[in-house]
């Protein structure tokens, strides 16, 4: 009978030997997959957040498009983006308004006596908008009106715009264009990856500057009307050119 038992015993500790090793290879195989992707968790982030901002911007595609006075924003922009890069501070930073005004005199001066060094992309942009023929808009029907009381924080998004984003683009020039919106973000987050306190500060930026982005696009209100004159903030802290 001793026997018959100690013989079940051994049948029953070698059958369950397949099972404690499956168990043992599975654990093992999510120790290891936890020790080489110590990230998945915040890739996935990126991916959900990328989803996000897209489907929040998707409906001002063709609002952006059909606007021309945001058109001519963006023209103006990389016109002196491309021609005026040694003006760039001022001109993007406005913060000194006598010294953005200076820039902006010297940029034209730049322009008109100086065709033979300008660069094939400044005079392919001077097609669309060349600041020394035509005025230079003073009304921005609101794209940008309230993002100049969170200039510092459209200081801190060129930080990193500057660093991660194709050409180094300036926030106000990146604004008028969702497809550079959406590549810039992708390109910031995707190297942020790798740094879940930097990636957390970079996101609770770019979201106070997104919502504040969406209600201005929201809030689109006629240049030429009597309201908008009257509702215009003056002097603006973004662009003196308001």
């Amino acid at each position: 009978m001793a026997s018959h038992n100690h013989f079940l015993l051994i049948v029953i500790i070698i059958s369950f030997f397949p099972i404690l090793n499956r168990t043992i290879l599975t654990a093992s195989s999510s120790f290891n997959v936890s020790v080489r992707y110590p990230n998945a968790s915040i890739k996935m982030r990126v991916i959900l957040d990328m989803r996000r901002i897209r489907q929040t911007l998707q409906p001002y595609r063709s609002l952006l498009r059909s606007r021309e006075l945001y058109r001519e924003y963006y023209n103006m922009f990389k016109t002196l983006w491309t021609c005026c890069p040694l003006q760039r501070a001022f001109l993007f930073d406005t913060r000194n308004v006598h010294q953005s005004i200076l820039d902006m005199i010297n940029c034209q001066e730049n322009i008109k006596h100086n065709q033979s060094r300008l660069s094939t992309q400044c005079l392919s942009n001077l097609k669309l908008f060349n600041p020394t023929t035509r005025d230079l808009p003073k009304c921005d029907g609101g794209l940008l009106r309230n993002i100049a009381n969170e200039y510092p924080f459209v200081v801190q998004l060129y930080n990193y715009t500057e660093q991660f984003c194709v050409d180094g683009l300036h926030p106000n020039l990146i604004f008028f264009n969702i497809s550079q919106i959406i590549q810039c973000e992708r390109a910031i987050r995707q190297r942020l990856v790798n740094n879940p306190y930097a990636y957390d500060i970079y996101d609770t930026l770019s979201n106070s500057l997104l919502r504040i982005y969406v209600q201005n696009l929201n809030n689109y209100s006629d240049c030429n009307s009597s309201e908008s004159s009257e509702n215009e903030e003056q002097p603006t802290k973004l662009m003196y050119y308001y």
